[in-house]
């Protein structure tokens, strides 16, 4: 009896070895891989953005799109802070002449773009355009890294990227 149990334990080993620890790799690897198409993705988005100095909605849909070929789903953070320049008005921490930046958020570009007639969101030279980009779905690598190294808890995310830059053209 002692002989069987041990060599079903060997075998059970040498499966865990053989199959388990291999998927593992590639999966780890297949994140990676995604993390750097994201990158890509991301940072060809914000220049393209910047350069032009207009976020249309059939550019916002295709990041959307883009990012969705990895199998993924993703949480899309856009910032806009816009150039206020107000060189007439004084106020107390500001001089005349001085530059401000106000924020635009996600939800206010999105419904911008959604409602506007012309599904054109407008910049002006010297704005900063901010994009950052996290999974929200479970990978496979999460999922194998949960059951063997017991690692919990919804708030951890394996592919994140983060992509800015300043708008170098007054979008018409």
């Amino acid at each position: 009896m002692g002989d069987s149990l041990t060599t079903i334990i060997a075998i059970f080993l040498a499966a865990v070895l053989m199959f388990i620890f291999p998927l593992a790799a590639i999966a780890d690897r297949n994140d990676d891989t995604s993390q750097m198409y994201v990158q890509t993705t991301l940072d060809n988005f914000v220049n393209k953005v910047a350069a032009k100095g207009t976020l249309t909605k059939d550019d916002y849909d295709q990041l959307e799109s883009t990012l969705s070929a990895t199998n993924n789903s993703y949480d899309i953070e856009l910032e806009i802070d816009v150039k206020d320049v107000n060189p007439g008005k004084k106020t107390d921490n500001q001089k005349i002449g001085d530059t401000t930046y106000y924020s635009v958020y996600t939800t206010q570009i999105v419904d911008s773009l959604n409602n506007s007639t012309s599904n054109k969101y407008l910049l002006r030279e010297g704005d900063y355009i901010k994009v950052s980009v996290k999974n929200i779905n479970t990978t496979i690598s999460q999922m194998i890294k949960n059951v063997l190294y017991g690692i919990t808890g919804n708030e951890s995310y394996v592919i994140a990227a983060q992509a800015s830059g300043v708008v170098v053209t007054t979008g018409y």
